[in-house]
């Protein structure tokens, strides 16, 4: 066996290249044309790997997405569970072909950033998993430098030159349990109408089926795209060194969300309590299903296709929402969210690139100086990953209106001349 079989087969064994066929697909195709000696090109790739008959690379960007993704999965193979190898396989850029080289080593990353996972109740072991996912993809150890451009970006700087407390709050959602006759758990049940145990006291009070009792069980879960999405905000904040604690939506207080820094990271409708705040001053309103956003002023609909694709084999559209406002306390808050996987995912890699953020800025006047903007993208996704996205709408917020129009918010939040003089 060659050694650039060796590191192949490797990687593809050690999962980092996620569940996705198609990432093996494209490596093991690199692998047999490196070896035949070929150099591919972009439309030759398009056609034998995503079959692509006629495939047009200045309007269809999947190729060149796929490589910059398969780029980055081998670098966190390398710092992860490949740490100790003596080569690198690497993609060469601007080329379509695999290279083995010695490991190099670099100079000495930074210190890793201070993230506290606070472990409280309904934060399930689930939670836990995808936040270690998240972690151990993010390459903390040695930040790249494309994190530190993006943290110098508009969107960043207030919260990464804020001496406030950094709170990330995880888009989750509350499971309960359906009781046997036995007294053992029948299934594990998901309802929107239940987000707690109060909820499900209220309506699942008389059971449908006799002898049927529901439960309790402090058990919560997230989407799957939480955990990259989540690993690509450590990276930018982490080429800072700042201190972030990461809880789940569902623990998430008005006192924190009065006096820390805030980034959500979720879906629309993980929200919870930061749903009122975030539509107060928008330009759009949630619909029915959550997984669509009405425009306020021209009642035009984005509905997302990803919960349930027509052809799970090909392109469809999903659609993510980035917004920042001030909070209560003149603190800052990020919203980070999708209306699925896709959306969710592409708002990060967004989030990670000074080029896209700068390209975000110059679509909104006035944004350079505004303290509040919010944009949807609509993401085209296929087998359950982000493959590119386009702005379809981006503009500034009437910032006051968040604080001045949510009279039971301002009655929940215990400090009020404090929250009277930021209204000011």
């Amino acid at each position: 066996m060659t050694t650039l079989d060796q590191e192949v087969d490797c990687i593809i064994e050690s999962g980092v290249l996620g569940r996705s066929p198609v990432y093996q697909r494209l490596l093991s195709y690199l692998r047999e044309t490196t070896r035949q000696g070929k150099l591919p090109k972009e439309i030759d790739i398009a056609v034998d790997v995503f079959d692509r008959p006629h495939f047009d690379g200045s309007a269809d960007s999947t190729v060149r997405v796929y490589l910059h993704n398969l780029r980055q999965k081998l670098n966190a193979y390398y710092e992860g569970p490949g740490a100790g190898r003596a080569q690198v396989l690497q993609i060469p850029r601007g080329e379509y072909r695999l290279l083995v080289a010695p490991r190099q080593s670099g100079p000495q990353g930074k210190p890793r950033s201070h993230v506290s996972f606070l472990s409280l109740p309904g934060f399930s072991a689930s939670v836990f998993a995808a936040l270690a996912i998240g972690w151990l993809a993010s390459g903390l150890i040695s930040p790249r430098g494309e994190y530190e451009l993006a943290a110098e970006s508009r969107l960043w700087e207030p919260l990464l030159q804020s001496d406030r407390p950094l709170v990330i709050v995880l888009g989750d959602y509350y499971i309960f349990a359906e009781i046997g006759k036995h007294g053992g758990i029948q299934r594990l049940i998901r309802d929107f109408r239940v987000d707690g145990r109060e909820a499900l006291d209220v309506n699942y009070e008389n059971a449908d089926v006799p002898g049927t009792a529901y439960k309790d069980i402090r058990l919560s879960y997230l989407p799957v795209g939480t955990g990259p999405a989540l690993a690509d905000v450590l990276k930018v904040i982490d080429s800072r060194n700042r201190r972030v604690v990461v809880i789940p939506q569902s623990n998430l207080d008005i006192q924190t969300v009065q006096s820390s820094d805030v980034i959500y990271i979720g879906y629309l409708s993980g929200l919870g309590l930061l749903k009122d705040f975030v539509f107060a001053a928008s330009n759009f309103t949630i619909g029915d299903t959550y997984d669509e956003l009405v425009n306020r002023d021209s009642g035009e609909i984005y509905m997302s296709e990803a919960g349930v694709p027509e052809n799970p084999a090909a392109d469809y559209v999903d659609y993510g929402f980035l917004s920042t406002f001030s909070g209560p306390g003149g603190n800052q808050i990020l919203i980070v969210a999708g209306m699925r996987d896709e959306g969710l995912m592409q708002m990060a890699t967004i989030l990670k690139s000074r080029e896209l953020i700068g390209g975000l800025i110059e679509q909104i006047p006035g944004s350079a100086t505004a303290p509040a903007i919010e944009a949807l993208y609509q993401v085209r996704g296929m087998h359950r990953m982000n493959i590119a996205s386009r702005l379809v709408f981006a503009s500034t917020l009437r910032e006051k209106n968040i604080w001045t129009d949510l009279s039971e918010v301002r009655a929940a939040v215990p400090d009020v001349p404090s929250f009277r003089q930021h209204r000011e």
